[in-house]
């Protein structure tokens, strides 16, 4: 398992920035290295303000997987999805 702490950092960086297209990339290749929660929701939040309703619900669903109890994660989902008006 690769360490995509560097990854993820640079891809919120890049998110946060605007460089959408970036952000996405690096989000998907620290997912090749690790299936954080982190990575499958922000690529979450990504794809969802993108119109990307069915990845983002996949993606969400793969996070809830690894932490079901996540209260926060499963608020997250329900206000990006409804927000942008894919539930």
């Amino acid at each position: 398992m690769m360490d995509t702490a560097p990854l993820l950092r640079d891809a919120l960086a890049a998110h946060r920035a605007g460089r959408l297209a970036e952000a996405e990339t690096l989000y998907r290749r620290a997912l090749q290295g690790d299936e954080t929660v982190e990575a499958l929701s922000n690529l979450a939040v990504l794809q969802a303000g993108q119109g990307a309703f069915d990845e983002a619900e996949a993606l969400y669903r793969r996070a809830l997987a690894h932490a079901p109890e996540d209260a926060g994660l499963h608020v997250n989902r329900h206000a990006k999805l409804t927000h942008f008006g894919g539930l």
